[in-house]
């Protein structure tokens, strides 16, 4: 379907994890197949391993993974202290459960329904498109290639190559890198705090495509990513109240 962009919209912007597709639950189940691989051959219980490790990712996720280390450094941190927790010696039994997670990883990622098309018609109409994200620039660049979409994005920008998080600046940053004035773009996001918040407070126009009863009043929202292309067709002046959703 095509786009009938604002003339002054020059980019639009993503959010990648759980926004473009469904990060969560592929790195659940990434993470399900470690506890299973160590219970298999420590009997640890997985029950037990994913309490675990639930404490140790929460503690590795509040740096929002500015600190530039690749994504198997942050693993390896993370899944080194779940085989100390319980005893076990890392050994080959790191490098073993690594390439367990990151084999998992890649078989379950999937792209959000009407994503691929939505690229595509953003790219039909002459826009440009970036991707905002927190996490290792590795793995943000990996998971763009195995999703198939990587041929759509111009611009990557992410919180472990800028050394900037989402609410300290890192949308202003991937402006700046794009040329890209904040009435020239749009961004696409599926958190208020980090997402919404941070672009409105640069004058951007912000859509959330969230939980829909986690959508604030005052915020542009869609149920779906298709139901994106009539939200950008209209003019930034027009604000959805909640209960007004399009894509339905």
């Amino acid at each position: 379907m095509s786009i009938d962009f604002p003339a002054a919209v020059r980019w639009v912007a993503f959010d990648l994890d759980d926004t473009l597709h469904f990060y969560r639950k592929a790195s659940g189940r990434a993470s399900a197949a470690v506890f299973e691989y160590l219970d298999e051959e420590f009997g640890c219980g997985a029950g037990r391993l994913q309490a675990a490790y639930a404490g140790i990712l929460k503690d590795a996720q509040k740096g929002a993974f500015a600190d530039g280390r690749t994504a198997r450094e942050c693993r390896s941190e993370r899944f080194g202290k779940l085989l100390v927790a319980f005893s076990i010696i890392p050994h080959r039994h790191l490098d073993r459960a690594l390439d367990v997670y990151d084999d998992a990883l890649a078989a379950n990622l999937e792209l959000k329904e009407g994503a691929a098309a939505l690229l595509q018609d953003i790219k039909r109409a002459g826009r440009s498109i970036m991707v905002v994200t927190e996490g290792p620039h590795d793995a943000q660049e990996t998971t763009i290639s195995r999703l198939g979409i990587a041929p759509y994005v111009d611009l990557l920008v992410t919180s472990s190559r800028e050394g900037l998080t989402k609410c300290g600046g890192l949308l202003k940053c991937a402006l700046d890198k794009a040329g890209c004035a904040p009435s020239a773009a749009i961004y696409v996001g599926d958190s208020v705090e980090c997402d919404i918040a941070p672009a409105r407070a640069l004058g951007v126009r912000a859509i959330y495509v969230g939980e829909q009863d986690l959508a604030p009043e005052d915020v542009e929202t869609s149920a779906s990513l298709a139901g994106l292309t009539k939200l950008f067709s209209q003019g930034a002046q027009l604000l959805l109240r909640k209960g007004q959703h399009v894509g339905l």
